[in-house]
């Protein structure tokens, strides 16, 4: 199973010979390698993230990919998956995934797991994303003074 967790291209796709079942997708997050929170999609949540994903990439697969990164197409709209079940080279993927976290440390990496069935064996893949907190280059000052 490939991951390709970039930031301009959040798929999972079925790259092996074999049909897969999808289970569950989980989010680590974590500050100075402590994990402070974790969200985890089970399989019910995410049959329905799927299921609606082909839909809301064929909008946003012909606006945004030529403005964001001058190239046809994000993702192959001839492969991508409706179902937790995926044949071979067929993708999907989750969308504007947004995590309000509470905490005194910035987080610095996500941890991405997805677990799927593929010949009646459980298998759990992890890919580690590093996150950059966003410093601006400009000082901005409010246009009026005071309080």
């Amino acid at each position: 199973m490939t991951k390709n967790f970039s930031s301009l291209r959040p798929s999972i796709k079925n790259d092996t010979f074999e049909t897969i079942v999808v289970d569950k997708i989980s989010f680590e997050l974590n500050a100075n390698g402590k994990k402070v929170k974790e969200v985890c999609y089970s399989k019910t949540a995410v049959e329905q993230l799927i299921n609606e994903f082909p839909n809301k990439v064929k909008y946003r697969n012909d606006r945004d990919s030529k403005v964001m990164i001058e190239k046809e197409r994000f993702w192959d709209l001839e492969n991508l998956s409706d179902d937790i079940i995926m044949k071979s080279n067929q993708e999907t993927g989750i969308l504007n995934e947004f995590f309000i976290v509470v905490y005194h440390i910035p987080i610095d990496k996500v941890i991405i797991s997805v677990c799927y069935y593929k010949s009646e064996e459980f298998i759990t893949e992890k890919h580690s994303l590093p996150v950059m907190q966003y410093e601006t280059k400009n000082q901005y000052t409010f246009p009026v003074k005071g309080v």
